[in-house]
């Protein structure tokens, strides 16, 4: 029983919180947004990245480039991403 009023409390309190909601949905957003930059213009990720992206698309498949991308925005901090976010704006 411990455990389950647990759990409720987390929902309740941590992960159903508004805070947390806003913050998801600034992060999707964020995400979105330099997906779509980075696939409409390689050229705007690090030259690594962008010839990798090129090469890819070429050879195997749009799929491919954009697992390049996502992978390149994966590996970013969420403080490097923002900075990212707010120079394409």
């Amino acid at each position: 029983a411990t455990q389950i009023e647990l759990k409720r409390f987390l929902r309740d309190n941590l992960y159903a919180h508004p805070k947390v909601g806003a913050m998801t949905a600034q992060a999707h957003e964020t995400v979105r947004l330099l997906f779509d930059s980075f696939w409409s213009d390689f050229d705007r990720m690090p030259a690594k990245y962008a010839e990798k992206a090129r090469v890819a698309a070429a050879e195997l498949g749009a799929g491919t480039a954009a697992r390049v991308v996502a992978d390149y925005i994966a590996g970013m901090t969420d403080r490097f991403a923002l900075s990212a976010r707010d120079a394409l704006r």
